[in-house]
C-alpha cells in the first residue's frame, strides 16, 4: 500500500496527530484514532508527550499499524525550500484565516535553523516516516487505501471544524486567561463526536494536575490527528490544499463564511 493509492478502504483506518516542536529538545504532543468504516466513528487509541524524534517514529509505527491505511497530520513545517521570508502555504492560509486570528506563522530554512542543527525537524521525521511505508504527500484520494503524511495547523482547523470567530487563547496571555481557554479546547475536542465522521467519548486530560503546555502540546495533536482523518473522509468537497506543494502548503478546512 502506498501514497496515492485509489482504492476505497474497507479497513480500519489509522490517524495519528502530531504537534510537532520545531526543537527536538522540547517535547511534542501525538494522538491516535482508529477508524472504522463501518460505524463511521474513529476511537481515540493513545496520546502521548515525546521528545525525540526516534520516540516520535517508533510512537507513529506502532499507532499506524505497517499494511493498514493511514494519515499523519503534522503540525510543523515540512516543505520549506525558502531560505527566507514566507512560504506560498503561509501565505495563501493568512489571506483566508487572518481575519479568524488563525494566519500561519511565517517559515523559512533561516528561522528553522534557529531551533533545530541541520535540516528542519520536519524534514527529520518524514525521513523516519518514510521507512515505514508512509509518504510525504497531501494529494490523496479520499477515502482511499493510504499511507500519507501532510502538514495541517490546529488553530485554522479548529476554526474551520466549528465555525469559530476566532481562535482561542490558550497559548498567550495570563494563566488564568490560558487555563480557561484550554477548558474551552478541551470542551470543543469532546464536541467532535457530533461531527462526521464522529469521534467516540473519550476519557478527558487530567488538565489539573499536568503542566499547561504538555496539555496543550496534547490537545493540539488530538485535534491534528481528528483533522487528518477528516480530510482523508471529505478531501475536497471540506478542505484544501493552501499553497503548493513544491513550495510549501498547510492543509485546512474551508474558512468559514
Amino acid at each position: 500500500m502506498a501514497s496515492g493509492a485509489g482504492n476505497v478502504s474497507a479497513e480500519l483506518v489509522y490517524a495519528v496527530g502530531v504537534d510537532l516542536a520545531w526543537s527536538s529538545r522540547n517535547p511534542s504532543g501525538v494522538a491516535a484514532l482508529r477508524y472504522d468504516p463501518d460505524s463511521r466513528t474513529a476511537t481515540l487509541i493513545g496520546q502521548a508527550w515525546l521528545r525525540t524524534d526516534a520516540e516520535i517514529a517508533a510512537w507513529v509505527a506502532k499507532h499506524a499499524p505497517a499494511d493498514s491505511p493511514a494519515v499523519i497530520g503534522i503540525d510543523a513545517p515540512l516543505t520549506v525550500p525558502n531560505p527566507t521570508g514566507s512560504r506560498p502555504g503561509d501565505k495563501a492560509l493568512s489571506a483566508a484565516y487572518g481575519r479568524f486570528q488563525a494566519g500561519a506563522h511565517p517559515a523559512n530554512r533561516r528561522l528553522l535553523s534557529r531551533y533545530n542543527d541541520g535540516p528542519p525537524r520536519g524534514e527529520m521525521i518524514l525521513a523516519a516516516l518514510a521507512t515505514q511505508d508512509i509518504g510525504h504527500t497531501p494529494n490523496i484520494p479520499t477515502r482511499g487505501a493510504v499511507r500519507a503524511a501532510f502538514e495541517v495547523y490546529p488553530h485554522a482547523a479548529l476554526v474551520g471544524l466549528f465555525g469559530l470567530t476566532r481562535t482561542l487563547k490558550y497559548k498567550r496571555g495570563s494563566a488564568v486567561q490560558k487555563a480557561a481557554a484550554l477548558r474551552e479546547l478541551a470542551r470543543y475536542m469532546a464536541k467532535l463526536s457530533e461531527l462526521e465522521p464522529s469521534l467516540a467519548p473519550f476519557d478527558p486530560l487530567p488538565l489539573d494536575d499536568m503542566p499547561h503546555k504538555q496539555a496543550e502540546d496534547q490537545l493540539d495533536a488530538l485535534l491534528c490527528a481528528y483533522f487528518a482523518l477528516y480530510y482523508w473522509y471529505w478531501g475536497a468537497a471540506k478542505c484544501r490544499i493552501f499553497g503548493e506543494v513544491a513550495g510549501g502548503y498547510i492543509v485546512a478546512p474551508h474558512p468559514p463564511p
